[in-house]
């Protein structure tokens, strides 16, 4: 699941997705299969609606520094906190999330070498 994919469903559903300063409101209530992902996925569902970048800081101690997400595309892995620009703070990825939800993340990619 994709934060472009999770806005489609949504629309589709008649939930209407839309912005209010900082924070996403549904006109309606989403299908159980849906709203299990708008917590994860709401700072990239206001990116796409306000036509604002969306980052992500990795994970400490994975060496990367993270960057700015297509909303296309699954979470990567090392992602840990998720930003709206324009927004006054970084939201945290729970681990359990990783475990709860795989789909919203990019598979790890496998070291050179490695079996």
């Amino acid at each position: 699941m994709t934060a472009a994919k999770l806005l489609h469903a949504l629309d589709l559903a008649g939930c209407g997705p839309h912005v209010d300063g900082h924070i996403l409101r549904l006109r309606s209530a989403p299908p159980k299969e849906l709203a299990r992902y708008i917590a994860p996925l709401q700072t990239g569902l206001r990116a796409i609606l306000a036509k604002r970048h969306w980052y992500y800081t990795a994970t400490p101690g994975t060496h990367r520094a993270g960057g700015e997400l297509d909303p296309t595309q699954p979470l990567p892995s090392t992602a840990y906190l998720l930003y709206t620009e324009g927004d006054p703070q970084w939201d945290r990825i729970p681990a359990h999330w990783h475990d709860e939800m795989p789909e919203l993340f990019a598979p790890i990619a496998k070291k050179k070498g490695a079996a």
